[in-house]
């Protein structure tokens, strides 16, 4: 038997099958969970889903570097509703949504050459990124490229990649207790200085004044 409390926020089995693309499996999880759930107060039952929601989101963060953060906002206004009659649905469409979602920052682009540099860009924010070694990556030639940022993205390759690294870099500022050296590093900054230099220059202030705790 699960002690109670690690119950309602330890869900490390459910962020790993949604991580790996596991939505039917993880499913028959959660189905197994409502069991339990169906035992405890509604206030708890919150509780569970509140951290499955963020616990999901936080786990695809730091290791896949992607953000969906549209996607955990609007499970949290799912949560608004919750009732211990509706907490089944609620828990399923978070799983849905994730599942779903964890692509979402290239479907906005029609361009299927753009679509396949931003998902190789979000998969290596941590390595080093040239113009040169994504067209390698997708077999697409570097001026083609470079001219397809400029007209789908409304920005230059090294302009894009590094936005990215910020957005990263902010949000596991914000929602984690790592160290700045680890988060410069697996952002892609070689050191912590020169990660603090561009975060200043494209958020006007430093990595420091918004770190977690």
């Amino acid at each position: 038997m699960i002690y109670q409390n690690e119950f309602l926020v330890n869900h490390h089995e459910l962020y790993t099958l949604i991580y790996n693309g596991n939505l039917k499996t993880a499913l028959l999880v959660f189905a197994e969970h409502c069991n339990q759930l169906e035992q405890v107060s509604l206030q708890q039952i919150r509780l569970y889903l509140s951290s499955l929601n963020h616990g999901i989101y936080n786990y695809i963060l730091i290791n896949e570097m992607i953000s969906l953060h549209d996607c955990c906002v609007k499970n949290d206004q799912l949560l608004l509703q919750c009732s211990s009659t509706n907490f089944h649905t609620i828990g399923k469409t978070i799983l849905i949504n994730y599942s779903n979602c964890k692509e979402y920052l290239i479907e906005k682009h029609e361009n299927e050459h753009i679509k396949k540099a931003i998902i190789y860009i979000h998969n290596h924010l941590g390595d080093t990124l040239s113009l040169q070694s994504v067209c390698e990556a997708i077999n697409l030639n570097h001026c083609y490229l470079c001219d397809l940022f400029k007209r789908e993205v409304h920005m230059t390759f090294s302009e894009y990649v590094l936005q990215q690294r910020i957005n990263l870099a902010k949000q596991l500022l914000r929602t984690t207790n790592l160290s700045m050296t680890f988060i410069a590093m697996r952002c892609g900054f070689n050191t912590v200085s020169y990660f603090s230099t561009c975060f200043k220059k494209v958020e006007g202030v430093t990595p420091s004044s918004i770190k977690r705790g």
